[in-house]
């Protein structure tokens, strides 16, 4: 199992792509805040297969604090 931390320009698109997925843990974050500050983009945490299908959406390097993190 491999964990996704994944950042969408907004709702629409991370609900476009996550929609139809099986086989993954899905936890919406939504807006984080830093502060009280919201950052940009609608924050999105997977678990599930290895696969590249989600490159263009990964926040790279991987979080050193995740704001939630998987049990």
């Amino acid at each position: 199992m491999t964990d996704f931390y994944l950042k969408f320009a907004d709702e629409a698109e991370a609900n476009k792509v996550i929609a139809d997925l099986t086989d993954y843990s899905i936890d919406v974050v939504g807006t984080i805040y830093k502060n009280g500050t919201p950052l940009t983009g609608w924050h999105v945490n997977l678990r599930g297969p290895d696969t590249t299908q989600f490159d263009a959406y990964n926040v790279a390097p991987d979080p050193q604090t995740p704001y939630r993190t998987w049990a």
